[in-house]
């Protein structure tokens, strides 16, 4: 498996090799125009939750950010995820367990949302 770097989304390029992007980070309203260019033709791992607050995101705010993706890529090849993941402060955790729990709660519940609506 070959792996790329990639620096911002922006620097993305349809000629890239990789089959999967993995976005780090939620992509902000509008931001989402650089995947057009894609089209199904890579996965998609999708940060829905932020870590670095105790907010839990309700699984209607995701499943409406993923909805803006679905203009450009299958219900298949999205793959929702927490922002960064809730590791990347494992030494200086940001939330506690239980706010961990929850966000992955919401993230699993409009999974299963988007699901029976995307079939």
């Amino acid at each position: 498996m070959r792996v790329e770097k990639i620096t911002s989304v922006g620097s993305i390029s349809s000629r890239s090799t990789f089959s999967s992007v993995r976005v780090s980070a939620c992509v902000r309203e509008g931001e989402i125009e650089v995947f057009k260019e894609y089209r199904n033709e890579k996965e998609l791992g999708l940060g829905v939750s932020n870590p670095r607050t105790d907010e839990i995101e309700s699984p209607a705010e995701i499943v409406k950010r993923v909805k803006e993706v679905l203009r450009y890529f299958d219900p298949d090849k999205i793959y929702l995820n927490p922002d960064c993941g809730f590791g990347t402060f494992a030494e200086r955790c940001v939330n506690t367990s239980p706010v961990a729990y929850h966000k992955l709660q919401a993230i699993s519940e409009a999974a299963e949302m988007l699901r029976r609506e995307c079939g």
